[in-house]
């Protein structure tokens, strides 16, 4: 308690010793709250440091990453473009720096490899690395002890142990808890576990209250890609919505963070067969690439869906214009990539329906060259195989085969 001071103290005396007291009020205060709240101290790490980087778990088949030699067990600790670089503390800026530096140029990737350091220069298609945090000791026995579940096909131990290691006192960052809970949300999504998956993914953002919206945003997208493979179009268009809003709330009115969740509205609503709104938006996005990422496989990607809207209206000639426009940039960028293949499929699509059988044959077979190789088990290939049984029959019983919505496949 501090006491009247009698009027012969001097006024400069008075202040110096309200000061003093106020000084070790304050130290005894801090003392005493990071006593009850258990506050690391500095010899605990709260995150992985600026420093540390990110992990690399899994780097895909023919994607960029394995192209330049990335592997697993590779960290990744910063990027450059140009002029312009960044930091690389958690999985969330990597995949912000795939969504909005790639498109926009060269980017280098730098990091260590045991004790030597290394530099990755990653080329324009998708880069295929899932990473992790680069963890504390007992945090990263805690994600392995739940990653051995989730290979022994338990994803509700698995996903318990992450909800429980997002909540460690040293856990202490935000991002972490998120990056925690979102994994399991993933995890319980891959295992057709809708219920526990969702609540997993709202308690992610809960963690993220006050953080960026790309990470927001990011968590969000996660969890769109959990309703698109259930099926439930309209929660997806809501959700895609709701980032949308979220990031033009926060100030954020472009960035290709945003273009990406415009196109995805613009294809649940294509799929849900709202097509004025479907087309509406898909505008939007293309013109938002085109404006901050021109010439980009991102440009190219939302050329491919307005064609994909143009052709279910029946609008022939204005989808092949934008399918030869999204293949010239996709063949001088990725000529032997997906998203080729994707727009050959369209082409061959668009063809058939013109009754030219021969040429939409001849397409479908270069889409499927293409598929068989990177992707000879998955949705690609499967696409392409019931593309060319469809032109096999057609080709035996005439035009007329009634347009369909290309078979969903988009990136």
């Amino acid at each position: 308690m501090i006491r009247y001071l009698s009027s012969a103290s001097s006024p400069i005396i008075c202040f110096y010793s309200i000061a003093k007291l106020a000084w070790f009020t304050l130290l005894f205060l801090a003392s005493f709250m990071n006593t009850q709240t258990g506050t690391p101290d500095k010899t605990v790490e709260p995150c992985a440091s600026e420093e540390a980087g990110v992990v690399v778990e899994t780097v895909a088949n023919y994607s960029e990453g394995e192209k330049v030699g990335i592997a697993n067990g590779d960290v990744i600790r910063a990027w450059t473009r140009g002029d312009v670089k960044g930091k690389i503390r958690s999985p969330f800026d990597l995949i912000e720096v795939e969504l909005e530096q790639q498109p926009r140029g060269q980017v280098t990737l730098e990091g260590t490899r045991g004790e030597s350091r290394q530099t990755w220069p990653i080329g324009p298609d998708t880069w295929g690395i899932v990473s992790r945090p680069n963890l504390a000791s007992d945090l990263l026995a805690a994600y392995e002890d739940g990653r051995q579940q989730a290979e022994a096909n338990k994803p509700g131990e698995a996903a318990e142990k992450w909800r429980t290691a997002s909540t460690a006192p040293h856990a202490q960052c935000a991002w972490l808890r998120s990056w925690f809970l979102m994994h399991a949300g993933e995890t319980l999504t891959k295992a057709h576990q809708w219920e526990q998956a969702d609540a997993m993914f709202k308690s992610a953002l809960d963690a993220a209250t006050g953080l960026g919206p790309q990470v927001r945003s990011t968590l969000k997208r996660s969890w769109i890609t959990s309703f698109d493979k259930r099926g439930d179009w309209p929660s997806e268009a809501k959700l895609a919505k709701d980032a949308i809003d979220e990031q033009a709330l926060n100030g954020t009115v472009e960035n290709l963070a945003i273009a990406k969740n415009i196109t995805t509205l613009a294809v649940t609503l294509y799929r849900i067969g709202n097509l004025a709104e479907a087309e509406k938006y898909a505008t939007q996005a293309l013109t938002l690439r085109r404006k901050l990422a021109p010439g980009s496989l991102d440009v190219a990607r939302s050329l491919t869906w307005l064609g994909n809207i143009a052709l279910w209206k029946g609008e022939l000639t204005k989808a092949h214009r934008y399918q030869l426009e999204a293949l010239e940039v996709a063949e001088r960028l990725a000529p032997h990539g997906l998203d080729v293949a994707m727009i050959l499929g369209d082409l061959g699509n668009a063809a058939e329906d013109n009754g030219d059988f021969d040429k939409a044959l001849e397409l479908y077979l270069r889409d499927f060259e293409i598929t068989q190789k990177l992707d000879p088990v998955g949705q690609f290939s499967a696409a392409a195989l019931l593309n060319l049984g469809n032109v096999i029959l057609s080709r035996g019983s005439g035009p007329g085969r009634q347009i369909l919505p290309p078979m969903p496949r988009h990136r």
